[in-house]
């Protein structure tokens, strides 16, 4: 549901979801959240397949992720259930339910494919921009994926994150995006 809501329905969910925080919790921080490591300019891969196995291989290079191949089979699986590709060239990798024996912490990975690549997207649309979600318990991923939704719900940081041509310009990005949320 997150993938179809706009801008107003997102900011909603993640008031919700903040006003159900504990004091423990802390903010979800989306370029905090993003090391340099797990982030690929481009990523080299050229299938749905291709990205998902790319991706959790990029992934398991910070040492945070401990079974690339067991994420990769839960996100295929989660895939299979709905695609989460966005309409807006962007898929929301993830498995079904939180790793937690999989991963040191929790994290994103990113990559940004030199081609688009068929991925699910309902009106056809071709997807090069891919975020990967490692969460250690529901609430924490049902957290970061509407702040990861309402961070690209509009073109500027999807052109911008085309655009970047590192790591620390993609990470520079979200971060522009995400202080323009708390201001706004």
């Amino acid at each position: 549901r997150i993938g179809l809501s706009d801008e107003a329905e997102l900011a909603e969910g993640e008031s919700v979801l903040r006003r159900s925080a504990t004091p423990l919790d802390a903010p979800v921080n989306i370029s905090q959240m993003l090391p340099a490591a797990a982030i690929a300019v481009p990523l080299a891969a050229r299938t749905r397949q291709s990205v998902i196995t790319a991706m959790t291989e990029l992934a398991a290079q910070t040492g945070l992720l401990w079974e690339p191949e067991k994420m990769a089979e839960a996100v295929r699986d989660r895939d299979e259930m709905h695609p989460t590709a966005l309409e807006n060239v962007i898929a929301l990798r993830h498995p079904r339910r939180p790793m937690t024996g999989s991963l040191g912490e929790a994290f994103l990975a990113f990559g940004r494919t030199e081609t688009g690549i068929p991925f699910g997207s309902s009106r056809g649309v071709l997807t090069d921009l891919f975020f990967l979600i490692c969460s250690l318990n529901d609430r924490d991923h049902l957290r970061t994926l509407a702040r990861l939704s309402r961070l690209i719900s509009d073109d500027n940081p999807v052109d911008d994150l085309r655009q970047a041509p590192d790591a620390a310009t993609v990470r520079a990005v979200l971060a522009d995006r995400e202080a323009g949320l708390e201001t706004a």
